[in-house]
């Protein structure tokens, strides 16, 4: 085998005299025997081009002048690089890239290695591997692997040991990365068990279909029209894959104001249901429904007494008798955001519920919900200086005090998470997260009984991981 390997290396044709037989290791002058050393002094024969430099001491592929480890055949130009404090692919970076991070979770308070969870990123930092320990005897039996293309995921799938597949999604996208078809083996047999796609037209999304089993045959389907400016002009449904439709819809537009739209609701060819829309300018004033079951007819009508296109009354009589049998208003500012609404649920004078929206120089916002005048909630979000969401907080019994607060990274991951529920000021439950700067996950850890003490915890192991340092 050695023989055949050195061969393989020779570059030109084999040695003219009868003692050297081509091997890389070649210190034989002509007509001596070679030693098998790592120096070429055959500088008399001209058929044997054997060089120091030829070296392949590993038997990679890979010359030693190339491969930054020419003793490890794990390493050299091209190897996938792994979360193992080497450069792998001989680039001169150390775990970038096609790194991972291993994540191990802690029992309750012991500090014994429950379950062993195995993160793997691509070069573009995306997730393409977790492994799970889900029995916990240290082996890891749960893969979920999932496969890039162009920045967007294009197929995942599960296997109990690495290799077999149990489940398998694939995606067809579009050139904007818009999924068109999905196709779901449930069971890992090579079948697709079921698919379904979406359909675009000119960039506006037309239709869906399902097909089970995956036989080129539609169980549902549906599918839009569309005129020049993207409003849909007809609908049609298939629900249940019998090659005719069960709804139809017809729509009517001047410019961009839809005036009325037709519908078949069981496929018979008759238009049951007719709404109606009368605009002034931009503003609609009313919608008229009939046909159909309850609530129909009904009436809703809008009010305006602004120079803004936003109503600030809005009525609706379900009975179209003329008694009005709800009311919202609303309220806008000069920038026109709306700031708060009100629904009288039984038009009878009073507001049952009601709601405040408040945002503040900095995009922050903070939204209101009362019940009968009474607040009830109160949710809270911030922004950074980016307009990424920073934290949220949420008072759901309005007395108060926070119940809920989550805090985010840069990135968008949640990194911090606070229940008191109900609110006597003690955590019930507190959960964290850590990423490294490159916004791949490093540990978590859950205080279940916010007593201190952590049920579950995930770290990295020895403190490292990869792609932070």
């Amino acid at each position: 085998m050695l023989l055949l390997l050195a061969l393989a290396c020779e570059t030109a044709t084999p040695a003219s005299d009868d003692t050297d037989t081509g091997n890389p290791a070649d210190t034989g002058t002509n007509d001596t025997a070679e030693t098998g050393d790592t120096g070429d002094t055959d500088t008399e024969d001209t058929g044997d081009t054997d060089t120091a430099d030829s070296d392949d001491a590993d038997a990679d592929g890979y010359l030693a002048s190339e491969d930054c480890d020419d003793n490890d055949d794990a390493i050299h130009p091209g190897a996938v690089e792994t979360c193992d404090d080497l450069d792998n692919n001989c680039d001169g970076s150390i775990d970038e890239g096609a790194a991972s991070v291993a994540l191990l979770v802690e029992g309750p308070g012991d500090g014994s290695i429950t379950q062993g969870i195995w993160y793997g990123y691509d070069a573009d930092d995306n997730a393409v591997l977790v492994g799970g320990d889900i029995d916990r005897d240290g082996v890891l039996n749960n893969f979920a692997r999932t496969e890039w293309a162009d920045g967007f995921f294009v197929a995942t799938e599960r296997s109990n040991d690495g290799t077999t597949v149990i489940e398998r999604i694939e995606y067809d996208r579009n050139a904007e990365g818009r999924i068109i078809e999905g196709r779901i083996d449930e069971d890992g047999d090579g079948d697709w068990d079921y698919s379904y796609g979406y359909t675009y037209t000119d960039g506006f999304y037309t239709g869906y279909w399902y097909d089970f089993g995956d036989d080129g045959t539609y169980e549902s389907s549906y599918e839009y029209t569309l005129n020049a400016d993207g409003l849909p002009t007809h609908y049609w449904e298939d629900a249940d894959g019998d090659g005719t439709y069960d709804v139809e819809t017809n729509y009517i537009y001047e410019g961009d104001h839809l005036l009325s739209a037709s519908t078949d609701t069981d496929g018979d060819g008759v238009f049951d249901i007719l709404q109606t829309n009368t605009w002034e300018g931009d503003r609609l004033m009313e919608t008229f429904t009939t046909g159909g079951a309850y609530p129909y007819p009904y009436r809703q009508t809008y009010s305006f007494t602004d120079a803004d296109d936003y109503w600030d009354t809005m009525d609706i009589d379900y009975s179209d008798d003329g008694a009005i049998d709800y009311r919202s208003t609303q309220t806008v500012d000069a920038d026109g955001t709306i700031t708060g609404q009100t629904s009288d649920q039984y038009a009878d004078g009073i507001d049952v519920y009601g709601a405040t929206y408040e945002v503040d120089a900095d995009g922050n916002i903070r939204n209101s919900s009362y019940l009968d005048g009474v607040l009830t909630s109160v949710v809270e979000y911030d922004y950074d200086d980016k307009g990424v969401l920073s934290d949220m907080r949420q008072d759901s019994n309005g007395d108060g005090a926070w119940e809920y607060v989550y805090e985010y990274d840069a990135f968008g991951h949640l990194i911090y998470q606070m229940y008191d529920s109900p609110s006597d000021g003690v955590i019930d439950t507190l959960q964290e997260w850590s990423y490294d700067e490159r916004g791949r996950r490093l540990g978590a850890t859950i205080d279940n009984l916010g007593d201190g003490v952590y049920e579950w915890e995930q770290w990295a192991p020895d403190g490292y991981a990869c792609g932070s340092k």
